[in-house]
């Protein structure tokens, strides 16, 4: 419930008409934006819609080219992000900024001036934010050693003790348990509760339905309506960011699976570091499935798709891909068996920044006909499938010849997709393949993974995303420190049961791995 403050008083914040250019580009067109006390205003966009340049304008980190920005009915012109805290503007990133081996406490001091090291003093100004906001911190652990979750409320203690009055959060349930998703709103209703301003950026439409007030929507750099959280609906959300309807539920099968394609038995791989990432995984994938697999980030989620794609060696267990042992064999021996990888790293796994659209789209098959004729590539037949991935992908680039480093993050993954998927591969190992996406791009890679699906491949899907698995998987695996906990049948399973699961908790299965 939303604290109304006094007719008279200020909004926290008001943007007037924030405009900023870029060579070529519009980012942000004649903006207008407030949040009140005691108010969480989500701000909801397609990627290049403008969100993160405003709020880099919001934090000192880039300054307007035109328009007025006023904090607390103070007119303010932030010059670095010192200036921003200083008007009592604190920002949670989506890339948590901690030093990893110090501690919390450590931590806690170095953004905190003027204590610069670890004080009695600080210690109580802790304390009394623990006892408002139900925080738990253990100042003496090492901030590597805790969870992302954990991560995440240094950050906001640290904001709060720069004292934030509008705290901005960008993507903050990303890296989160459904649990402590719902632990961030508690402390979220309490920050309104106090007065406190959130401006919550999110992609998730039904959490932006939970915890906002008002919804602003950002559309091409200008903002195409500002809603009542009570008057709109995720479907009117969607139309206002990309134009049109976006399917958002599940969609019912109507192909069964067929035979087992994958068999992992008993799997043991290591980290880059030497430690067990993965402790004796067993299950199965079946074509025409999709089987989900959750968990919260480091629990070997990375290290089961770098084996099953050859970039890392198990240490143990074996994998058997349509009858024949796939233990140990490289990336090009496992593609050349069917085996395809969207990465969860996309700039630096997935494509050569420095090179064209037209070469990366035909990087893996640039040996083969008909793109090799005689050892040397046919640049017409290159032409042409980038000329029919762009249609069909709806990559959207200025030719098919620019850099692709030049391309958004959506359309690098609309280049990933259609070079893995343009083979009728037999498995689609898929990792965070929407992350950071917006709805459309979103809708479009979950409709190819589906499409994969429907006409027999086998898709590993690997996601933090909750409500991304519950939509797309028929089966969900889920690991837990290195182990499978269980697999349970998306369709009849929950955020809740999922939740448990990925904390380490055994509950009774749905299906059997």
């Amino acid at each position: 419930m939303t604290v109304r403050a006094p007719a008279s008083t200020p909004p926290l914040l008001e943007v007037q008409n924030i405009t900023k250019r870029f060579p070529g580009v519009v980012a942000n067109d004649r903006v207008n934006f407030t949040v009140r006390p005691g108010e969480v205003h989500a701000l909801l966009g397609e990627n290049g819609a403008g969100k993160t340049t405003l709020m880099h304008m919001l934090y000192g980190l880039q300054a307007p080219d035109g328009g007025t920005m006023a904090v607390g009915g103070r007119p303010a012109r932030f010059r670095s992000p010192n200036d921003a805290r200083a008007a009592g503007i604190g920002l949670v990133a989506q890339h948590f900024h901690l030093a990893g081996r110090h501690t919390v406490a450590e931590n806690l001091a170095l953004a905190s001036s003027p204590f610069w090291r670890p004080t009695r003093q600080l210690q109580d100004r802790v304390g009394q934010i623990e006892a408002t906001y139900g925080f738990e911190l253990d100042l003496n652990a090492r901030v590597n050693q805790l969870s992302p979750g954990q991560q995440q409320r240094i950050e906001i203690v640290k904001a709060l003790l720069q004292g934030a009055q509008l705290l901005i959060l960008d993507e903050p349930t990303s890296v989160l348990t459904p649990q402590e998703a719902e632990r961030l709103f508690t402390v979220i209703d309490t920050m309104r509760q106090d007065g406190k301003g959130i401006i919550f950026i999110s992609h998730k439409l039904d959490e932006v339905m939970r915890i906002a007030d008002r919804i602003t929507v950002l559309r091409g750099g200008a903002v195409a309506g500002t809603r009542n959280v009570q008057d709109t609906t995720t479907s009117e959300l969607a139309r206002l960011m990309v134009g049109r309807s976006i399917d958002t539920g599940r969609q019912a099968r109507t192909e069964t699976a067929g035979r087992v394609r994958l068999t992992v038995q008993d799997l043991k791989a290591n980290r880059a570091s030497g430690e067990p990432a993965l402790r004796g995984v067993t299950f199965n994938i079946h074509a025409g499935e999709i089987l989900g697999v959750a968990g919260v980030a480091g629990n070997g989620q990375a290290e089961l798709t770098q084996v099953l794609t050859g970039l890392t060696e198990p240490t143990g267990g074996s994998v058997t891909l349509d009858g024949h042992n796939a233990s140990g064999l490289t990336v090009r021996e496992l593609f050349d068996r069917g085996v395809v990888h969207i990465p969860e790293d996309r700039n630096h796994m997935g494509v050569v920044g420095g090179m064209r659209i037209t070469e990366n789209l035909v990087m893996r098959r640039h040996r083969s006909r008909p793109f090799n004729r005689r050892g040397r590539l046919d640049w017409q037949a290159v032409d042409r499938h980038a000329d029919d991935a762009i249609r069909d992908y709806q990559i959207a680039a200025p030719s098919k010849h620019a850099v692709t480093r030049e391309l958004s993050g959506g359309n690098v993954q609309k280049v990933i997709l259609a070079r893995e998927l343009s083979g009728k591969p037999g498995l689609v190992v898929a990792s965070h393949p929407s992350y950071g996406l917006d709805v459309a791009a979103t809708e479009l890679t979950h409709d190819l993974l589906r499409q994969q699906r429907d006409e027999g491949a086998s898709v590993l899907l690997v996601s933090e995303d909750l409500d991304e698995l519950l939509k797309l998987a028929d089966r969900i695996l889920v690991l837990y420190q290195g182990e499978a906990v269980g697999v349970v049948d998306a369709e009849t399973s929950d955020r809740e049961t999922l939740g448990l699961m990925m904390a380490g908790r055994q509950v009774a299965q749905g299906a059997s791995a």
